[in-house]
């Protein structure tokens, strides 16, 4: 079978990039999410500095190909009406970050995302893990509970789209991790640095710390005469 044409990759409106490293929150890699697509998505948020000169690089980028599409699909138009419907959509491929009240925090962010499973043409099912990699370029195997936090960059396959309910926009498809400095979830406190303690001179020491013997008491009230626990009678009256 011949392969089906591409017309948005023949129109030199895909691009591969690589981003920046940044920051991941809502990580969906290792298991995607269901919530919206019965398909899944490998998703996660990624957080950038817009200051940073890689950042701006990828920036840049992206509005080039969406203008690149909006001069693409106008041409495309064939009458002033549809022409008017060519307009950018409010689905951006970059976000400008806000707080509560509503202010820049200094960040963008982006949202891209990929199908984990779907059917093809000829009515066959497939399944798609999300390629990881380790900060050596390794290819991870096995269970990470990467979670918010991780620092990352991710590949991305942008690609320009048109239609007449959202206008012109850029996707941002998922198509690989690359994990720096991993944050897992789900195991709570690990450290003093997770907890926000820094470091007491002079106090108690682990490292000199010896355990006393079971039968000693001396650490948390070990018989229950020195937790105030009296004694009870067996009545004899077995199990009730």
């Amino acid at each position: 079978m011949a392969k089906k044409a591409d017309p948005i990759k023949e129109a030199g409106l895909e691009v591969k990039l690589n981003t920046p490293i940044g920051v991941g929150q809502y990580l969906y890699l290792e298991q995607p999410d269901f919530e919206f697509n019965a398909a899944g998505d490998w998703k996660v948020k990624l957080f950038l500095d817009p200051t940073q000169d890689e950042v701006k690089v990828m920036m840049a980028t992206m509005d080039e190909l969406l203008e690149k599409a909006l001069v693409h699909f106008t041409d495309k138009a064939e009458t002033p009406k549809k022409k008017k419907l060519v307009r950018p959509s409010d689905n951006t491929p970059y976000y400008f970050e806000t707080d509560d009240e509503d202010e820049p925090t200094g960040r963008i962010y982006l949202n891209p995302k990929s199908i984990a499973s779907g059917t093809t043409a000829e009515g066959e099912t497939w399944k798609r893990k999300m390629p990881i990699f380790d900060a050596q370029g390794v290819r991870v195997i096995g269970k990470l509970n990467a979670g918010s936090g991780t620092t990352m960059r991710v590949s991305l396959l942008l690609r320009a789209y048109f239609n007449v309910q959202s206008g012109v926009g850029v996707s941002l498809r998922l198509t690989a991790v690359q994990i720096v400095d991993l944050k897992q979830f789900g195991g709570g406190i690990q450290t003093a640095e997770d907890a926000g303690f820094a470091k007491i001179e002079g106090g108690f020491s682990a490292d000199t710390f010896e355990s006393p013997t079971e039968d000693s008491g001396a650490v948390g009230r070990a018989n229950g005469e020195e937790a105030g626990i009296g004694t009870t009678e067996d009545d004899g009256d077995g199990d009730y």
